[in-house]
C-alpha cells in the first residue's frame, strides 16, 4: 500500500512548497580505550644478587640471557627463565618438591612462552602444543608428556603490597594448566604478581588455603645459585 503525504497550503502561501525529507541522526561513535601495554622486562627481576623475604627467601641471579630465582635457602631450588625470541620461557624448575627438574617445551621444538616481552592487559597466550620434560639430577629423562597451558595478563596497576615496599606498580598474571586447548580448570589457576623493578612480589594457588603469599621485605642475605640438572 502506497503512503501518500498530503500538503495543506496556507492561505496566501505559494504553490509548490514541500517538506524536507526526514533525516536519520548519525550515531556518535563510542570511544575506544586503548589497551594498557607493558614491557615485562621492567617487572621480571630486581637485579643480580638481590634477595627478598616474606613467605620465604627469593634470590635473583642473572646470566647472559637468563634470570634465575633461588627459592628458600637451598641453592638447588632454582626456577630459571630464558629470554629468547621476544619472550620469557620457563627453561628450568626444581622447586616443586619432587627432587627432579622440569621445563616447558613445545612439541615442535624449543621452549614454550611464559611472558611475552611486550604484553597488553587482557591478552592471553594458549600453548596448545605445550609439553613438560622432566629429568632427574643426572639428566635422565623421567617424563615427556603433553602439557597445554594458558597465561593471561589480567591487570597493570598501582597497589599497596605491604612489607617495606609499600605502593608499587604491578602486573597481575594468571596461569592455568588445561586438559585441552579449550578446556578450563578454574581450581588450577595460579596468580603471579610482579612488581616493577622487583620481580615476583606475590603468588597464590587457588587450591592453597593460605591465599596470597607475599615476598615484600628486603633482605641482605642471598642464597647462592647452586648446581642444575642437565637437559
Amino acid at each position: 500500500m502506497a503512503l501518500v503525504l498530503s500538503l495543506s497550503a496556507c492561505s496566501g502561501g505559494s504553490k509548490g512548497s514541500s517538506s524536507a525529507a526526514p533525516t536519520t541522526p548519525t550515531p556518535t561513535p563510542t570511544p575506544t580505550t586503548p589497551k594498557v601495554t607493558v614491557n615485562t622486562a621492567d617487572y621480571a627481576s630486581p637485579g643480580n644478587g638481590i634477595a627478598r623475604t616474606g613467605e620465604h627467601r627469593i634470590s635473583w641471579w642473572h646470566g647472559t640471557d637468563t634470570i634465575s630465582m633461588v627459592k628458600g635457602e637451598d641453592p638447588a631450588h632454582i626456577e630459571q627463565w630464558q629470554l629468547s625470541g621476544g619472550a620469557y620461557r620457563l627453561s628450568y624448575d626444581r622447586t616443586d618438591g619432587t627432587g627432579t627438574a622440569y621445563r616447558l617445551e613445545l612439541r615442535s621444538g624449543g621452549l614454550a612462552t611464559w611472558l611475552p616481552a611486550t604484553w597488553a592487559v587482557g591478552d592471553e597466550i594458549v600453548e596448545t602444543e605445550g609439553m613438560v620434560r622432566r629429568v632427574d639430577m643426572a639428566g635422565r629423562q623421567i617424563e615427556y608428556s603433553p602439557f597445554p597451558f594458558r597465561v593471561r595478563l589480567v591487570a597493570a596497576e598501582s597497589r599497596d603490597i605491604g612489607g617495606d615496599l609499600g605502593t608499587v606498580d604491578v602486573i597481575k598474571v594468571e596461569y592455568e594448566p588445561v586438559p585441552s586447548a579449550y578446556g578450563r580448570c578454574p581450581t588450577c589457576v595460579e596468580t603471579f604478581i610482579y612488581g616493577k623493578g622487583l620481580g615476583i612480589v606475590g603468588w597464590q594457588a587457588q587450591r592453597d588455603p593460605r591465599g596470597m603469599l607475599w615476598f615484600n621485605k628486603r633482605s641482605a642475605a642471598v642464597t647462592p645459585l647452586g648446581p642444575m640438572a642437565p637437559f
